[in-house]
């Protein structure tokens, strides 16, 4: 965690086992507030009902503890979908894009920004997404029809949800 005048960066430890997506870092413009950034992965049926015409790889709740409307206050999202799957699945990288559920959902600028390597030698694509505020998110390739073929990830769909929290310094 650093913070560099008006950005705070959160950068997530690298996960022991390898998973079909990560969050790698949050970046935060007013962070006069910020006690620490929650990531908490949601199962599919905690989560509102998807967007329309996607594959929801993994859907997330980052909240800002501290800050009165975390919904509000503007971030970049890094995060990072693992190569072999989108190669099995015949899947553009520059396909994946990061969404958001403020009232409905809503597409944000995604970037492909490259690769890396990760958890257990695996390589993954790597992205940024600048958001407007913090809460509900969904990592997700769009589809305009879910070809023959297309495995589910179902352990990510359907996995347990856990929380990991970045506290924040506040020297």
């Amino acid at each position: 965690l650093s913070s560099s005048g008006k950005e705070l960066e959160a950068v997530a430890p690298q996960e022991t086992e390898s998973n079909l997506t990560h969050v790698s870092k949050i970046s935060i413009g007013n962070t006069s507030q910020v006690k620490e950034i929650v990531v908490t992965r949601l199962k599919r049926e905690d989560a509102p009902e998807s967007p329309p015409s996607v594959l929801v790889l993994r859907n997330l709740d980052i909240t800002l503890e501290g800050v009165e409307d975390s919904d509000e206050t503007s971030g970049e999202i890094e995060f990072e979908v693992k190569k072999a799957w989108l190669e099995q699945q015949d899947i553009d990288p520059g396909g994946v894009i990061l969404y958001r559920f403020h009232d409905e959902w809503e597409e944000l600028s995604t970037d492909h920004i490259g690769q890396s390597l990760g958890a257990e030698d695996q390589m993954y694509e790597r992205y940024v997404a600048k958001t407007p505020g913090f809460s509900v998110f969904a990592v997700a390739v769009k589809m305009q029809n879910q070809p023959e073929g297309v495995s589910t990830p179902t352990n990510t769909l359907s996995g347990k949800q856990t929380s990991d929290t970045v506290q924040t310094s506040t020297d």
